[in-house]
């Protein structure tokens, strides 16, 4: 015998710890929005966006590449402002960042938690989320929050 079924009982368990890194990560940026939430009263999102546009087109765990961009649910607009780039590797980790000033691999939840504080403390960043914050909130939504 060759011993295949040992190197399928490898990809088995790489395909189980992939999906648990995956989803590690989204946990970080639904535990970031969490916190901008209370902070911004929910105006301020900062979301994995896949290279055809919204996690919304397609289910976020198959993404794996696009950009990292801040965006203000309540804004008239709702128009994304690009922070960053992102490419995720086939398990999970390494999770690659990408800015105009540096290019950094996550090898773990420690480490993107860090890079992603890094980056949104960075004055280029803190302009975006400025015209972010900035964008108008749209009239049925104003109406809503007087009317509670």
């Amino acid at each position: 015998m060759n011993g295949f079924a040992k190197f399928v009982n490898l990809g088995l368990n790489a395909a189980i710890i992939a999906e648990q890194n995956k989803a590690e990560i989204h946990q970080v940026f639904d535990e970031l929005n969490r916190d901008l939430a209370q902070h911004w009263d929910g105006k301020l999102q900062i979301v994995l966006e896949g290279a055809a546009g919204s996690t919304f087109m397609r289910p976020a765990r198959q993404l794996e590449r696009g950009s990292i961009a801040a965006y203000n649910p309540h804004g008239f607009s709702r128009k994304p402002v690009v922070l960053a780039e992102w490419r995720m590797s086939e398990m999970g980790y390494p999770f690659l960042i990408d800015t105009p000033h540096k290019e950094v691999y996550c090898e773990n939840r420690q480490a993107l938690i860090k890079e992603l504080q890094t980056m949104l403390a960075s004055p280029s960043v803190g302009k975006h989320i400025q015209e972010v914050l900035a964008q108008e909130v749209t009239p049925e939504l104003e109406y809503e929050n007087e009317s509670h």
